[in-house]
C-alpha cells in the first residue's frame, strides 16, 4: 500500500517539468519563472517534511494518508483547470504542503517496518509515478489530461488506505505527542550541537542534498533545456524526462534493493558526469538513452545512503539524523532548482546542465569523504 501512496505523490512535479513549456508559452512567462513555481513546491514540501509525528497524534494512519491525498487530487485537479500564474504559484505550494506529508508518513512507515527491500520498492514505486506522468503528458500532448490523471490516481490511493482490511504495523497506532521529549534540557541541547557539527554528520547532510537536488532539478529542467537549448521537439523531450525517471525507477526496483558498496554508487557518479555532459551535444537521437542512463546512475544513491545511514554517523545517531538529512534534501533541492531559474535567465537555457555537472561532482567528493569521516556518535554525549 505504501507503494500506491508513493506513486501518487510521484506523480505531480515530475509533470512540472515537462508541462512548463506550454505553461509557460500559455501565460507569457519567462524560462527561469519555472523555479518561482519550483520553489513554492519545495517551501511547501519543506514546511511539512517532519510532519507524521503531529498528525499521528491526531489520527490513525490511515485516515492521515487518506485525507492528505484527497487534499494531492485537489491540488493536482486546481492545476489542470485553473492556469493562471499566481493560481499555478498557490497550487504548487499546496502541493508541496501534502506531498511533504506523504514523505513524512512513507518515512516513518518505512522506518517502522525495518525492511530495506520495502524501502526501495517504495523509492521504485515513486518513480513510476515520476515515469508516467510525464509519458502522459508527451503522449497526450495536453497537460490537463496529466494533471488530472495524477488526481484519479491520488483519489484511487485515498481509497486504497482506507480499505477495512487493511492493518497497519502496530508502533504506528502508537505515535503520540511525547510530553517527555519536551523535557530533555540541556543535555539534548548540547547533543544536539554535537551531532550538527560532527564531521560525519555534515557529510551525511550534504550527500543527499546533493543528489536529492540532482533528482529534483534533472527532473523540472530537462525538458525546457532539450527543448530551448537543444532544440529538441515537445514530445521527444517529454519522452526524455520520462526516461529519466524511468531509469530511476528500473534502478530503484533493482539497484536500490542491494547493499551497494560505495565504489558503485562512485561509479553512478561517473555515468551522471558523462550523462550530462552528453546531453549537451549529443544529436537528438541520443538525448533519450542519455537521460534513462542519468536515471539508473541515480537511481541506488538515496535508498542506499538512507540504508547506510548508521555506518556513517553510528547507531546511536542514525534515528535523529535520518530525519535531518529528509530535511537537508528538501532544502538543497529546492534552493538548487530555484536558484538555477536565476542561472538561466542571466545566462541561457542551457545552463542548468551545467549546474547538474558540478553538483555531480561535488556528490562524488562527498562520497570519498564519507568514510574517512565516518564515526559513532552517542546522542546523549
Amino acid at each position: 500500500m505504501a507503494c500506491l501512496v508513493y506513486l501518487a505523490f510521484g506523480m505531480p512535479v515530475a509533470m512540472l517539468g515537462v508541462a512548463w513549456p506550454t505553461l509557460r508559452d500559455e501565460l507569457g512567462r519567462a524560462d527561469g519563472d519555472l523555479g518561482v513555481l519550483v520553489l513554492a513546491y519545495g517551501l511547501g514540501r519543506l514546511v511539512t517534511s517532519a510532519s507524521s509525528g503531529p498528525l499521528l497524534a491526531r489520527l490513525p494512519y490511515g485516515t492521515a494518508c487518506a485525507l492528505t491525498l484527497v487534499g494531492l487530487a485537489a491540488g493536482e485537479a486546481w492545476v489542470a483547470t485553473e492556469p493562471q500564474w499566481v493560481a499555478l504559484i498557490v497550487a504548487f505550494g499546496l502541493i508541496g504542503v501534502l506531498s511533504g506529508m506523504l514523505d513524512s508518513l512513507g518515512a516513518r512507515f518505512l522506518a517502522v517496518s525495518g525492511s530495506v527491500s520495502r524501502a526501495g520498492l517504495a523509492a521504485g514505486s515513486y518513480g513510476v509515478g515520476a515515469t508516467v506522468g510525464p509519458v502522459i503528458i508527451a503522449v497526450t500532448d495536453s497537460v490537463v489530461a496529466g494533471f488530472l490523471s495524477g488526481a484519479v490516481v491520488a483519489l484511487v490511493a485515498a481509497v486504497a488506505v482506507r480499505a477495512p482490511a487493511l492493518t497497519w504495523p502496530a508502533a504506528l497506532r502508537l505515535v503520540r505527542a511525547a510530553p517527555g521529549d519536551a523535557g530533555g534540557g540541556s543535555a539534548e541541547v548540547i547533543s544536539l550541537a554535537r551531532l550538527l557539527t560532527a564531521p560525519a554528520v555534515l557529510v551525511s547532510l550534504g550527500l543527499f542534498a546533493a543528489f536529492v537536488s540532482i533528482e529534483v532539478t534533472t527532473g523540472g529542467w530537462l525538458a525546457t533545456v532539450l527543448e530551448d537549448a537543444r532544440g529538441v521537439d515537445d514530445r521527444l523531450a517529454g519522452l526524455s524526462v520520462g526516461a529519466f525517471w524511468g531509469g530511476i525507477t528500473i534502478g530503484r526496483l533493482l539497484l536500490g534493493r542491494f547493499d551497494l558498496p560505495d565504489r558503485a554508487l562512485l561509479l553512478g557518479v561517473g555515468v551522471l558526469v558523462i550523462s550530462f555532459t552528453g546531453l549537451a551535444v549529443v544529436p537528438a537521437p541520443f538525448v533519450l538513452p542519455l537521460a534513462l542512463a542519468a536515471g539508473v546512475a541515480l537511481a541506488p544513491q538515496f535508498p542506499t545512503l538512507l540504508a547506510h545511514t548508521g555506518n556513517r554517523v553510528g547507531e546511536e545517531a542514525a534515528g535523529r539524523v535520518s530525519g535531518w538529512q529528509l530535511i537537508a534534501a528538501n532544502v538543497a533541492a529546492t534552493s538548487l532548482a530555484a536558484l538555477t531559474g536565476v542561472i538561466v535567465a542571466a545566462t541561457g537555457p542551457a545552463a542548468p546542465l551545467a549546474v547538474l555537472v558540478a553538483v555531480s561532482v561535488a556528490g562524488g567528493v562527498l562520497l570519498v569523504l564519507a568514510p574517512r569521516v565516518r564515526a559513532t556518535i552517542a546522542s546523549g554525549t
